[in-house]
C-alpha cells in the first residue's frame, strides 16, 4: 500500500514539473513571437517613419546654447580675439577632429563639446583650430560626488585628446575672474583673456614661420 502511494505521489510530482516546463516553453515562444514581430515591424519602417514616430513620443524643447556667464565671456573673447581668430561656441569635437567612424580613436572623443573654439582666419590653416577655451563655472562639476568624478575624468580625456593633436586648451576658472561667487569682474576677465591671447599668438607665428 505504501509503495502504491509513493508511486502516485511521484507521478503527481512528475506531471507538475512537466506542466511547469511546458508553461515556460510556451512563454518563451510567445516572447520570441512578439520580439520577432516587433523586429519585422522595425525593419519595415523607413528611417523617416521611425524618426517621426520617435519625435511624437515626448516633447522636444528649444534651449539656450550659452548661459549668462558664458555669454559674457563670449563677448569679451570676441572683443579681444575677433581681429585674428574666428570664435565658435559649443562645438562638437567631431566637427574639428577626424578619425575613422566607429573606431576606438573616434569613440574616445565623439561625445565631447568645447565651450569656445578659436580657428585661424587666414593662411593655409584657414578655419583650422588654433585653441580651445573652456569655462569651469560654479556648476561645472554638478551636484554630486558621482557627477564630479565623471566630469574630472572627461576633462582629463579632453585634455589628452587635444594635446595629442597639438591643440592648446585654456581653462577659465570661476575663482580667476570673480571678486565673489556671484559676478564676473570684467577687468579680471579681460586681463586673463589678454594673457591667453599672448600665449596663442607666438604659437601661430611659430607655425607660420615653418
Amino acid at each position: 500500500m505504501e509503495a502504491f502511494l509513493s508511486i502516485i505521489v511521484l507521478f503527481i510530482i512528475v506531471v507538475y514539473f512537466i506542466s511547469k516546463s511546458s508553461k515556460y516553453v510556451g512563454y518563451g515562444r510567445k516572447r520570441r513571437f512578439y520580439k520577432n514581430k516587433w523586429n519585422n515591424q522595425y525593419n519595415k519602417q523607413s528611417k523617416v517613419e521611425r524618426s517621426l514616430e520617435y519625435m511624437a513620443d515626448g516633447k522636444i524643447r528649444v534651449k539656450r546654447i550659452m548661459n549668462k556667464e558664458e555669454n559674457q565671456i563670449y563677448y569679451t573673447i570676441l572683443k579681444i580675439f575677433k581681429n585674428s581668430y574666428n570664435i565658435n561656441t559649443q562645438v562638437s569635437f567631431k566637427a574639428f577632429l577626424d578619425a575613422e567612424y566607429g573606431t576606438k580613436s573616434w569613440l574616445s572623443f565623439r561625445d565631447f563639446y568645447c565651450d569656445f573654439l578659436l580657428t585661424y582666419k587666414i593662411g593655409e590653416d584657414y578655419h583650422k583650430p588654433a585653441a580651445v577655451i573652456e569655462y569651469h563655472g560654479g556648476g561645472h562639476y554638478g551636484d554630486s560626488a558621482e557627477s564630479k568624478n565623471r566630469v574630472i575624468e572627461n576633462d582629463y580625456i579632453k585634455n589628452e585628446v587635444l594635446s595629442k593633436v597639438g591643440i592648446k586648451i585654456f581653462i577659465i576658472k570661476e575663482e580667476d575672474i570673480k571678486n565673489d561667487k556671484k559676478y564676473i569682474d570684467n577687468k579680471k576677465l579681460e586681463e586673463l583673456l589678454i594673457s591667453i591671447y599672448s600665449q596663442i599668438k607666438p604659437l601661430e607665428n611659430k607655425k607660420l614661420s615653418h
